[in-house]
Formats: structure tokens, sequence, C-alpha cells
């Protein structure tokens, strides 16, 4: 079990190295490519439906950039993602979409987000 497990961390992390990882202020320019952005957590929110908000750059409502964890996925995760990720430096790996205005990436599950 314990070198399945390192594969997986070694082939993720490959994966990782292999994304074009691109800087915070820039991530507007790359909509509808997927991207691996790395930075620091500066503030978390839940919907009352509840769907997480993880805000990059600055907190809500000047954030540069958000990751999205819609509460269907939250059973993907193994921590509590809008607490244990906040104020964390993470990187995330997805494709990028403008909504309303403003880029997202959309996670699904936990292996798009890695600690950093």
């Amino acid at each position: 079990m314990a070198k399945i497990y390192c594969l997986i961390v070694f082939v993720i992390g490959l994966n990782l190295q292999a994304q074009n990882v691109i800087p915070l202020d820039s991530v507007i320019q790359y909509e509808g490519q997927t991207v691996t952005i790395c930075a620091k957590v500066q503030g978390t929110f839940k919907t009352k439906n509840n769907t997480i908000m993880l805000n990059f750059g600055k907190p809500y409502p000047e954030q540069t950039f958000t990751v999205v964890i819609f509460a269907q996925n939250l059973t993907n995760f193994s921590y509590v993602p809008e607490t244990f990720l906040k104020n964390k430096e993470i990187c995330v790996t997805g494709k990028v979409k403008l909504y309303k205005g403003s880029p997202e990436i959309i996670v699904k599950k936990e292996e798009e987000i890695q600690l950093k």
C-alpha cells in the first residue's frame, strides 16, 4: 500500500511540473486553459448552499482569483477545505473560467489541490 501511495504522489508531482505554472496576477489572461496556480489562500467562504470559495490575492470582495468547490464534491475531500486550507500556500491545477468577470477554477477532488 505504501508503494502505491508513493507512486501516486510521484505521478501527481510530475503532473504539476508538467503543467503551466502561472503567476496569480496574470490568471485572467489564461481563460479556457488548464494551468497551475500556486499562492496563499487569503480567505475562505461557505455559501448557504455549502459551496466553498477559496480566495487568493486579497480577501473577498477584492480577490484576484477564486477556487470553487461545489457542495456535491465535498465528499471527495478528506478534510474541511474552508478551514484546513485557510492561510496555507497551495497549488491548484484546473481550467480557468470567468464568472462575472473574475477568474476561477472549479475543483472537484482533493487531488487537484496540493499543499506547497
